[in-house]
């Protein structure tokens, strides 16, 4: 007796289905230590490679009232307010933590902008590192700074400390941190502007 297409497609896919369930379950028993192993090891350098150094994050409460902007400085001006004895310690520290950062790690010529507790706030674009004379690394900025009412513009060059720090020069601060003119001008190939950011 010839049974019909029908019965024998069912029973085809009926085995089908058999194989496609219990194949897996053979490979777990047969082989379930290695997909144990490579999925924890999959774990593990997913992990690994997200705890490449991230930014600092920008404490910014809700409901902080932001202080208006009443001066508007040149900050490379030998007239300028000097913004850093205006921040207590706890801001002094993040401004650093924050600038040394951007100065580590930012791309060239893109911009990193920051605010703490609305108290101060800023935009740094680094420029392109260079080698000082000492061999020591240094790359030119422009930061737009706020602290309390008072706002600057201001551009210059960093170089790197020993101690992970950064010196901080200013365009029209005395010669310092070893600078070298090998830089070439102050903003050579620096293509974005600050001066909207605020």
């Amino acid at each position: 007796m010839v049974k019909p297409v029908f019965v024998r497609i069912l029973i085809n896919l009926y085995f089908i289905l058999n194989r496609l369930m219990v194949y897996p379950i053979y490979l777990l028993k047969k082989h379930g230590w290695f997909l144990l192993a490579a999925i924890v090891a999959i774990i593990v350098l997913y992990q690994c490679s997200d705890e490449e150094e991230k930014a600092p994050a920008t404490p910014v409460p809700n409901g902080v009232m932001q202080e208006k902007v009443t001066k508007k400085e040149d900050g490379n001006s030998a007239f300028a307010s000097d913004l850093v004895p205006r921040m207590d310690e706890e801001q002094l520290a993040y401004y650093s933590k924050i600038y040394y950062w951007v100065m580590d790690n930012q791309a060239t010529n893109e911009t990193y902008t920051w605010e703490y507790h609305g108290n101060i706030r800023g935009a740094i674009i680094p420029g392109k590192p260079f080698k000082n004379n000492l061999g020591g690394t240094c790359r030119r900025f422009r930061e737009r700074l706020k602290v309390g009412q008072v706002q600057q513009s201001l551009d210059g060059i960093a170089c790197q400390k020993s101690d992970g720090g950064w010196c901080k020069l200013r365009k029209t601060a005395v010669p310092a941190c070893n600078i070298s003119s090998r830089g070439g001008g102050w903003f050579d190939g620096m293509t974005k502007g600050i001066k909207d950011l605020f």
